[in-house]
């Protein structure tokens, strides 16, 4: 979902996909077992102090039938979204370079400054909580500018 900082939505996807037991059960490009939500929404309960990054959230999802599920969320790890290319000046994703263009970058991950612009975007593998079931999902975040929901007021001011 997208929100701008008065914490309205202004794009947003939702559904439920159903789990195969193999890839040739999976029906194709467009499951008829793909349920439509009528509605997403999110609360963050903790940053991960001196970044934008959520520690701790909640995801709640609203059914066709008004039936609400709700997960709760906590970060394990992270994967920064630059190391594919987003944001970088020259290899940025999706910039063609020719048939042949070959790049790289590399970096130390404890020296990454959590407040540069390119690495904002980011995709967190998460521990998901819905009632007495738990499994693994990943979150993709990028949380820039100002949001009266969370205290932030500036383009880039981390979480205290």
């Amino acid at each position: 979902m997208f929100e701008n900082e008065h914490g309205v939505t202004w794009h947003w996807d939702g559904m439920i996909m159903p789990t195969y037991d193999t890839p040739a059960g999976i029906p194709g490009v467009e499951d008829p077992n793909m349920e439509t939500l009528a509605g997403v929404d999110h609360k963050i309960h903790e940053f991960y102090p001196g970044t934008r990054r959520a520690r701790l959230s909640q995801v709640t999802l609203k059914h066709l039938n008004g039936d609400i599920t709700e997960i709760e969320l906590e970060s394990l790890l992270v994967y920064r979204m630059k190391g594919i290319g987003y944001t970088h000046p020259e290899w940025g994703h999706g910039k063609w370079k020719g048939e042949l263009a070959v790049g790289s970058s590399s970096w130390t991950i404890d020296e990454c400054d959590n407040m540069e612009m390119d690495n904002q975007h980011i995709q967190s593998v998460m521990k998901a909580t819905c009632g007495d079931e738990t499994g693994i999902g990943v979150m993709e975040q990028i949380h820039i500018g100002p949001s009266r929901r969370y205290g932030f007021k500036e383009f880039l001011d981390p979480a205290t």
